[in-house]
């Protein structure tokens, strides 16, 4: 199964990532490989860590693998998602959309330029509707343990669902 994270910059799609990791077989994330100091630097080792997540969620969508794989990003590239989407449903890999909900004064509090949040909800209104029927939307309008509990129900609900507690590789 490919989960692929949605939602704006800041709205708390990494910190629930975190809580997911016990049913991930791999967490690929292109922010966590970011080291760099200065602004320059950051975008290019972003850009880098793109590009290498991407080979490897495509990858992963070629293979049909019994493993989960979470890809943890804003999740607005319509390219990439329409070319994943379709891959899974050729190789009959299930695929999940989780749309972290936050306010955009939320996410300002915790970091976000507005013009930079501007330009990802046009965006992510175009990814939406390609996940109909694949698709959950996480609410984090309150605090880290509220967060906490529904990661905890949908840990419960993926349990259920696939049988099996997973190990985690963080890539």
């Amino acid at each position: 199964m490919l989960i692929i994270m949605g939602g704006l910059p800041k709205a708390g799609k990494t910190t629930f990532v975190h809580m997911l990791d016990s049913v991930a077989d791999r967490i690929v994330s292109p922010g966590e490989q970011v080291v760099a100091t200065s602004e320059q630097e950051r975008k290019e080792q972003y850009l880098a860590a793109w590009a290498k997540c991407v080979e490897q969620v495509t990858r992963f969508c070629s293979k049909r693998i019994p493993q989960t794989m979470i890809f943890d990003s804003t999740g607005s590239n319509l390219n990439y998602l329409r070319r994943w989407n379709d891959l899974c449903d050729i190789h009959d890999i299930k695929i999940l959309y989780i749309l972290v909900h936050a306010l955009r004064d939320q996410c300002v509090t915790r970091g976000a330029e507005l013009g930079i949040l501007a330009k990802y909800v046009p965006r992510l209104q175009q990814c939406c509707p390609l996940f109909k029927g694949r698709m959950k939307i996480i609410k984090n309008l309150g605090t880290i343990d509220e967060l906490r509990q529904q990661a905890n129900l949908f840990i419960e609900q993926w349990r259920k669902e696939i049988g099996r507690a997973s190990c985690r590789e963080r890539v």
